[in-house]
């Protein structure tokens, strides 16, 4: 899987981010990484406070406890309980996307409908103290109805690690997505994402269920190869599973490479192992072994060319930052 075409991920992201205007307070959310990323994913918007009749300004919202201690989201200003109108809307808007064929979601941070996290709950209709921290409703009711999907939100994805893993992870469901329905074009996936599988999850189930294969049921063949590799998704990266792939990578080339080579290699591990160089670095060093080896298995690797080189983007939130 060499540098060239990529497929296009299907994205849902929230629409005050670089978008349109219609935060609470008339603003717009500009993410220049979520602006660049638009030219290779295609991204449909939504903003749920717009969607049941808020107006662009208005008055903040929030979740709070209800009478029988449930949750419920209110607007303290206007003493509006508007649970049931966000309920209904995100049921609906779930609706919409079945078809779709999603790859992820990209939702606003801390936002009155679309939190992902870290969201206050508070104790009643009356109060400013707040006990919990919880998902807000739209973004609730969207894992609710896709359990496995890939969710973010645009601060999340200021972190590098977590970016890099959130764009490896759409660009591989998209290509999944555009696969031809055979055995044979599902095998060539699975061998040239197999080192990327290992960074996340080393055990999994993926290459049984390819090994499996009987005639005539590649449609349920494939519906099982995708739940596993959701399942696979919902961990992240870690330094040493990535180095467990690497050592899985380079295996291809032990018996070939010089001395000097190799003990170059070892090196650049200490010093990746270490965090005093990038990720990248050491998928550079395999793409120039591939190529001077004439190595097609290993250049063909998606661990290599996860997404497309343009959105390499070093820039970091400084928040827990794990190169």
């Amino acid at each position: 899987m060499k540098e060239n075409k990529f497929p296009r991920p299907k994205l849902v992201i929230s629409k005050c981010i670089n978008f349109e205007a219609c935060r609470h307070n008339g603003s717009i959310i500009s993410e220049p990484f979520l602006e660049k990323l638009a030219a290779y994913v295609d991204y449909i918007t939504v903003c749920p406070e717009v969607e049941i009749g808020l107006w662009t300004p208005r008055k903040a919202i929030r979740i709070s406890r209800n009478a029988t201690w449930e949750k419920a989201l209110y607007q303290p200003d206007s003493w509006l309980d508007l649970t049931e109108k966000m309920n209904s809307f995100s049921d609906k808007f779930a609706k919409s996307l079945v078809s779709a064929e999603l790859d992820g979601f990209i939702l606003k941070n801390r936002s009155p409908s679309c939190g992902t996290n870290n969201v206050k709950v508070y104790n009643g209709f009356d109060t400013n103290m707040s006990q919990w921290k919880t998902w807000w409703f739209f973004a609730e009711s969207m894992k609710e109805n896709f359990p496995t999907a890939i969710i973010e939100d645009e601060w999340r994805l200021k972190n590098f690690k977590l970016r890099e893993e959130f764009l490896m992870k759409i660009f591989c469901l998209a290509r999944f997505r555009e696969l031809e329905k055979n055995i044979k074009s599902l095998w060539e996936f699975h061998q040239n994402y197999k080192f990327m599988y290992m960074a996340f999850m080393p055990k999994h189930e993926l290459w049984k269920i390819v090994a499996s294969y009987k005639k005539g049921n590649i449609d349920e063949l494939f519906t099982l190869y995708k739940e596993e590799l959701e399942k696979v998704f919902q961990k992240g990266t870690s330094k040493w599973r990535m180095i467990n792939a690497f050592e899985h990578v380079f295996w291809g080339f032990k018996h070939i490479v010089s001395p000097t080579e190799k003990n170059y290699y070892l090196d650049q591990i200490v010093l990746y192992r270490e965090h005093k160089i990038p990720t990248s670095s050491i998928i550079s060093l395999f793409q120039i072994l591939a190529i001077h080896h004439k190595n097609e298995y290993v250049e063909n690797q998606a661990l290599l060319h996860p997404y497309p080189s343009d959105l390499l983007y070093l820039h970091d939130s400084g928040k827990d930052l794990v190169l």
